[in-house]
């Protein structure tokens, strides 16, 4: 499992799963990305009580757990609607 933090306000699981297949796909050998690795994916935000700001983090589940500590280390996340 995969935690991303501080997500942009708006991005879906749809767009996030799709920049970490695509991430995969270019930079981690071809055997281990075959099976559609992104398991699952949850979007949430959190809430600061004092100042009412807001933060969006992101939790994917990748199998196996390997090519998951490698995404991990490719992942860079801008802007909602760009893929790396």
């Amino acid at each position: 499992m995969l935690f991303l933090r501080s997500l942009p306000e708006g991005m879906t699981c749809k767009e996030l799963k799709s920049i970490i297949r695509t991430t995969i796909r270019r930079s981690i050998a071809r055997p281990l990305w075959l099976a559609t690795p992104v398991r699952d994916c949850s979007i949430f935000s959190i809430t600061d009580p004092e100042n009412g700001s807001r933060e969006f983090h992101g939790l994917v589940e990748i199998q196996p757990a390997k090519l998951a500590a490698e995404a991990l280390s490719l992942i860079h996340i801008s802007e909602p609607t760009r893929l790396l």
